[in-house]
């Protein structure tokens, strides 16, 4: 959770969340969640295992 992939984790499950609550608006937020489930997939290591946290990669 300490990197980039885990916070984009987080965020694609509430907007995952939101469209099953509010179904009338999961044709604008199911894109979204795609869109960073995407990104955060294929982002390069120095990115995707760079920790904000500890200024660092980290591949723990």
């Amino acid at each position: 959770m300490f990197q980039f992939k885990g916070p984009a984790v987080v965020v694609k499950s509430l907007l995952l969340v939101a469209a099953a609550a509010a179904p009338d608006s999961a044709p604008a937020i199911l894109p979204i969640a795609i869109v960073i489930g995407g990104i955060s997939s294929h982002t390069p290591g120095k990115y995707h295992y760079h920790s904000p946290w500890h200024g660092r990669i980290v591949k723990e």
